[in-house]
């Protein structure tokens, strides 16, 4: 049982605030601590400033290529395969290829509620880090009620750094703050969310290698202007596509008394 919970812990309890703070627009590279390490994956946690939750980070190297990375990440209908914990997840709304609005409900083990997600996804080419980075944060959708018996757990900040490194290796780091929300108590989730960044990057690993997906043409071009930024040469990926501005999302500070 603990296990299971930790698997949702990670992916179903992504942080906010109390009502007075404001989600952090950067955090620095410096002041990390080492959690543990295996298989070449490097877990850490540091604390943030003005709350009593941590950030959590993984970094490492998959033996998987970027374009499955991708794909795999993409694939709402087939997230329940492979992502741990994971009961079912929908599309609410389909912005573009690279932003999407989706609800996710993780199923948590008695006596705690189940835990569900909304949040605005969205892929963009980072220049500056030579990465595309996916952004994830929670988001206020009034039309998107709270299922009865369950906690909407709620992510502040949530990115992922995947950088190809070849054919069939490309880098990944991801920084996480979570919240799960309810009554779940502070030492349950930090030991969950200790271990979770690991299971989570394996599964992810483990599904990617066993992928044929077709490269979609949003991605194929945010690819191609990875690799014109490496070396300044184009590569063989499509043609270019627009992309969203991820403001449309707005952040959730607060809310009601829910399950535990």
């Amino acid at each position: 049982m603990r296990i299971r919970l930790a698997y949702i812990l990670f992916f179903t309890l992504y942080p906010i605030w109390a009502a007075a703070d404001k989600p952090p627009a950067h955090i620095p590279s410096e002041g990390w601590t080492l959690v543990f390490q295996q298989g070449g994956i490097v877990v850490q946690e540091r604390s943030i400033p003005g709350s009593p939750k941590k950030a959590y980070r993984a970094k490492g190297i998959l033996k998987a290529p970027i374009e499955q990375i991708l794909e795999v990440l993409s694939d709402t209908t087939a997230a329940a395969e492979w992502m741990p914990d994971l009961d079912r997840q929908q599309v609410v709304e389909t912005v573009s290829e690279v932003e999407l609005i989706t609800l996710s409900v993780y199923a948590v083990p008695f006596p705690f509620a189940d835990r569900e997600l909304l949040l605005h996804n969205y892929l963009r080419l980072d220049r500056p880090s030579g990465a595309l980075v996916a952004e994830t944060v929670s988001v206020d959708q009034p039309n998107v009620s709270i299922a009865r018996r369950h906690v909407r757990a709620h992510m502040l900040y949530g990115k992922t750094w995947l950088r190809p490194l070849g054919a069939d290796r490309t880098d990944i780091e991801f920084i996480i703050i979570v919240d799960p929300r309810g009554r779940l108590p502070d030492f349950l989730a930090a030991f969950g969310l200790r271990r979770m960044p690991l299971k989570f990057v394996q599964a992810l690993e483990s599904r990617a290698q066993s992928t044929q997906y077709p490269l979609r043409p949003a991605y194929r071009d945010l690819l191609r202007q990875l690799a014109e930024t490496g070396d300044g040469k184009a590569s063989p990926y499509g043609e270019n596509v627009k992309i969203h501005n991820p403001g449309r999302a707005h952040y959730i500070h607060g809310g009601q008394d829910q399950p535990p």
